[in-house]
C-alpha cells in the first residue's frame, strides 16, 4: 500500500474525522472539569487525571476507528479495501449495490478512483489540532519546568542561574485571618525543604514584607543579598485549602513562577512537598536526596493537631513567661491527638530548654521534661534537628556543660543545616568554650538564613563582645536596638557592652530601653552605671545593684557589682549561683569580661574549670 492509499483508507474509514471530534469533546470535557474544580475546590489533580486519560485514550480512539464505523444498522467492522473492487462507504449500502450490479453485468471493475480529504474533514482536523496544540502549550506553561532567561523582555542571549533566594513570610489570606500560624508554619516548611536544593541558597524573609504589605522588593533583596524572592499566600475556606506561590526576578520585578495548590487541609504536609518540588524543578535544579525521601513521622495527617503545633511554634518564638507555657499546653494537646507527631514534641522539648531562663522554673524539673519530650521526638524521627538542638539548650542552659551541648548541636545541623537557630545557639557554646573565630562564622550563618531574627543579631554581639570585639559588637547593637526596639534582651545585653566598653552614656540608653514602663528597674540600673562612670555615688551604685537580684538573679547582678568595682561581692553572688545550681542564664555570663578582676580567685578558677568554660580575656 502506498502512503497515498494509506491517506485514502484512513478518509474512507473516517479517521480523521473521528480524531478530530475526539480532540475537540476532550478539550471541553477538559475545561468543564477545570472550572467545576475551581468552583468547588476540588482537587486540582482532577482536572489532569481527565487530561491524563484523554491523551491515554487517543491511541485506542483511532484504532477503533480504523476497525469500525458507526451506521445506520448499529456498529460493524469495517470491509477491507480491495484494491481491484471500487471502494466503498460503509455508512451506505450504495457501493455494494454498484458492484453486485457490475458484477451481473460482467463487466471488469474499474481502478479505485483518488479520494482527497474533504473540506469538512479537514477542517474537522485542523480544529481538533489546533485544540490540542493550545490546550498542551497551556499545560506545558503551568506545569513543566520554567526557563529563566535574563536581560530584556525575550533575550535569550543569557540564562541567568539563580543562586540565591529569599523566602518571605507568607501571607493569610483567609476572610477571617485567622490563619497566620497556619501560613508562618507553611513559610517554615518550605524554608526547610528548599534549603536542601542543591546549589542554591536560601534565606528566610522573616520580618520582611512583599509589594502587597508596602515593600520594595529591589531594596529588600539588596538587603538579603539575594537574586529573587518567593511570596506566597494562605487561604482557607472550611476544609479547603489554597496556596499561591510565586518567585520573582528582583532585578527586572518579573515573575519567574507562579502557581497555585488547591488542597484538602488534612493533606498539608503533601502540599508542601509539592510546593517544594514544583520550585526545584522551575529552577532546573535536581533535589538532594533528603528532599526527595519522605519525612518519617515528622509530621502528622490530623489538621487540628497541626494548628495547635503551629499555635505552639508561634507561642515558643515569643519567649515570655507566659506565652512559653501556653506553648506547652499546645504542644501537648497536639500530642494527645496524635501520638507520633514527633514535631509536637520537639517543640515541647525546645520550651522546656529555654522556660528557666525567662522564668523561675526549676532547671531540673525542665530537664527530665525536656529530656524526655526530646527522646520521644527523636524516636519518632531519628533526624529531627529541632529535637537535637532542645537537647543542646538543655545540656548548655539547665545542665551547664557545653561541652555535651555541642555534640547535640552537630547532630542538629547536620541533620538540618538550613535550621538558624541549631548554628544561634552552637555559637552561643562555642564562645563559652572559647573558640570565638569560629562561634562568629557560625552565628554568621545563622543571620544569613534568617537575617531578621533580634536573637541572631543580639548573640552575634554577645560573642563579638566576648571575643574581645568591643567596636563591632556596639556597632552590631545599635543597628539591632533600630530594627527591634521591642526585642527587650537585645537592651540589656547592648547595656553590658557599652558598660564594657566605658561607653556610660549609651549604657544609659540602652538600659532605660530594657526598663520600658519599669521605673523602679530604670532608677536602679541608672545609678548602677552612673556609679561605674564616677558621675554619682558608688555606694548609691552598689545599693541599687542588690535590688537588681530579685529579678535578674545572682549571676546576672555580680556583673552591675564588678561595674562598680566591687569584686568581693561579685564574687560572693558567683559562687552563690553555682551553689545553688538554679541559673539558667549563669553559662552565659560566668566567662563575661566585666569578671576579668575574678579570674586569679581560686574559687572562681574552680567553677569556670567545673563548668569547662573559657573567661572572656
Amino acid at each position: 500500500m502506498t502512503i497515498q492509499q494509506f491517506v485514502e483508507e484512513l478518509q474512507r474509514r473516517h479517521v480523521f474525522r473521528v480524531a478530530g471530534a475526539y480532540l475537540v469533546a476532550s478539550w471541553f470535557m477538559l475545561e468543564v472539569t477545570k472550572t467545576i474544580a475551581e468552583l468547588l475546590d476540588w482537587q486540582q489533580t482532577i482536572a489532569r487525571f481527565v487530561l491524563y486519560v484523554a491523551i491515554a485514550g487517543f491511541p485506542l480512539m483511532l484504532v477503533l476507528s480504523w476497525m469500525f464505523d458507526f451506521t445506520k444498522d448499529g456498529i460493524i467492522r469495517t470491509p477491507k479495501w480491495d484494491s481491484g473492487k471500487v471502494p466503498t462507504d460503509p455508512t451506505t449500502n450504495a457501493g455494494d449495490a454498484g458492484a453486485l450490479n457490475l458484477a451481473m453485468a460482467g463487466a471488469t471493475a474499474t481502478p479505485a478512483p483518488k479520494v482527497v480529504l474533504s473540506a469538512k474533514a479537514t477542517g474537522m482536523f485542523g480544529l481538533g489540532a489546533l485544540v490540542a496544540i493550545v490546550t498542551l502549550a497551556a499545560y506545558t506553561r503551568t506545569h513543566m519546568p520554567v526557563t529563566f532567561r535574563g536581560g530584556v523582555a525575550g533575550d535569550s542571549s543569557a540564562l541567568v542561574s539563580i543562586k540565591s533566594i529569599a523566602v518571605l513570610p507568607f501571607e493569610d489570606l483567609s476572610q477571617e485571618h485567622d490563619q497566620k500560624y497556619f501560613a508562618d508554619g507553611m513559610t517554615e516548611e518550605l524554608l526547610n525543604r528548599l534549603a536542601q536544593l542543591d546549589s542554591v541558597q536560601i534565606v528566610s524573609g522573616e520580618g520582611y514584607v512583599g509589594p502587597s504589605g508596602g515593600g520594595d522588593l529591589r531594596s529588600l533583596a539588596n538587603r538579603l543579598n539575594v537574586q529573587a524572592v518567593l511570596q506566597g499566600s494562605v487561604r482557607r475556606s472550611q476544609d479547603s485549602l489554597r496556596i499561591t506561590v510565586k518567585l520573582i526576578n528582583t532585578a527586572t520585578n518579573g515573575v519567574l513562577y507562579s502557581e497555585q495548590f488547591t488542597r484538602a487541609v488534612s493533606n498539608v504536609f503533601q502540599v508542601q512537598d509539592e510546593i517544594a518540588e514544583s520550585v526545584a524543578s522551575s529552577l532546573q535544579l535536581q533535589l538532594s536526596s533528603g528532599l526527595a525521601q519522605a519525612n518519617g513521622n515528622r509530621g502528622t495527617k490530623n489538621a487540628k493537631a497541626y494548628e495547635l503545633y503551629r499555635k505552639g511554634d508561634d507561642a515558643l518564638g515569643a519567649r515570655t513567661e507566659e506565652s512559653l507555657r501556653r506553648a506547652i499546653d499546645f504542644f501537648q494537646q497536639a500530642e494527645k491527638l496524635d501520638a507520633g507527631f514527633a514535631l509536637a514534641y520537639a517543640g515541647e522539648a525546645q520550651v522546656y530548654a529555654v522556660l528557666p531562663t525567662v522564668s523561675p522554673y526549676s532547671l531540673r524539673d525542665a530537664g527530665r521534661k525536656g529530656n524526655n519530650a526530646a527522646a520521644i521526638a527523636i524516636g519518632l524521627d531519628p533526624t529531627l534537628g529541632q529535637a537535637f538542638a532542645a537537647l543542646g539548650q538543655i545540656a548548655q542552659n539547665l545542665d551547664w556543660n557545653p561541652a555535651g551541648a555541642e555534640n547535640h548541636y552537630k547532630a542538629a545541623i547536620k541533620h538540618m543545616s538550613s535550621y538558624a537557630t541549631a548554628h544561634q545557639w552552637y555559637a552561643e557554646t562555642l564562645a563559652m568554650l572559647g573558640r570565638t573565630d569560629q562561634a562568629v562564622e557560625e552565628i554568621n550563618e545563622a543571620i544569613k538564613l534568617a537575617p531578621a531574627s533580634p536573637a541572631s543579631l543580639n548573640t552575634l554581639g554577645y560573642v563579638l563582645t566576648i571575643r574581645g570585639d568591643l567596636d563591632s559588637a556596639l556597632a552590631v547593637f545599635r543597628s539591632a536596638a533600630a530594627a527591634y526596639p521591642d526585642y527587650k534582651l537585645g537592651h540589656l545585653t547592648h547595656s553590658l557592652t557599652a558598660l564594657t566598653a566605658k561607653q556610660y552614656s549609651e549604657a544609659e540608653t540602652a538600659a532605660l530601653a530594657y526598663a520600658g514602663k519599669d521605673a523602679k528597674m530604670a532608677t536602679a540600673l541608672t545609678a548602677v552605671i552612673r556609679g561605674a562612670a564616677g558621675t554619682a555615688s558608688v555606694a548609691a551604685g552598689r545599693a541599687a545593684a542588690a535590688t537588681l537580684e530579685p529579678t535578674l538573679g545572682p549571676g546576672f547582678t555580680a556583673l552591675w557589682f564588678a561595674a562598680l568595682g566591687d569584686n568581693a561581692t561579685a564574687l560572693r553572688l558567683v559562687k552563690k549561683t553555682w551553689d545553688a545550681g538554679n541559673d539558667a542564664n549563669f553559662p552565659y555570663f560566668v566567662i563575661y569580661p566585666l569578671l576579668r578582676p575574678l579570674h586569679d580567685s581560686p574559687v572562681y578558677k574552680e567553677i569556670v574549670s567545673n563548668m569547662g568554660v573559657v573567661p572572656a580575656r
